[in-house]
């Protein structure tokens, strides 16, 4: 009787102790339809070698009716590491990955200079890494730095330089 109360004081306690704040998992694939679309709507086609044959190439597709250029950035395995979108060669669309596909960072669009966007940056597992505020391609604000577990571990502030402020750990 006294060992079931013990182990019942453990599990209230157990559950109700709030645990360190963790970083949502965000599993961003790239999706790989996206290049067939590209094949089916560009007019334009070729691939560029970036420097040895072996290391990078760039698929460009090009859309001549709206001006829209597509790049997609491959590892010499053939895994998707960036896309980017183009009009008037003018980037309005950017996104990096790991080789599993996962995405590395996302903004929400390609701010023009003068706005402020916000940017999350991702573990190759998916978790959060860090999570914040650009202005002039620079962080501001307040930037949320995780662990690899998704544990936050500091808070840093930076002016709307990109200066860093004041850095806060957890």
């Amino acid at each position: 009787m006294k060992n079931n109360i013990l182990f019942g004081i453990f599990l209230i306690s157990l559950f109700s102790c709030k645990g360190p704040v963790l970083s949502d998992i965000q599993v961003i694939k790239f999706d790989a339809n996206i290049i067939d679309t590209l094949k089916q709507t560009s007019d334009t086609s070729w691939t560029e070698v970036l420097g040895r044959k072996d290391f990078y190439t760039v698929d460009h597709y090009m859309d001549r009716r709206d001006s829209i250029v597509s790049k997609i950035f491959k590892d010499s395995l053939g895994n998707v590491v960036a896309f980017n979108k183009a009009k008037n060669e003018k980037v309005f669309f950017a996104a990096e990955y790991y080789a599993n596909g996962q995405l590395i960072g996302k903004l929400k669009h390609m701010p023009a200079m003068g706005e402020d966007d916000s940017a999350t940056y991702y573990y190759p597992d998916g978790r959060i890494k860090s999570i914040g505020q650009l202005h002039n391609y620079n962080k501001t604000g307040i930037w949320k730095e995780y662990n690899i577990k998704g544990v936050l571990e500091k808070k840093i502030y930076y002016d709307s330089s990109g200066n860093i402020i004041q850095t806060e750990n957890n």
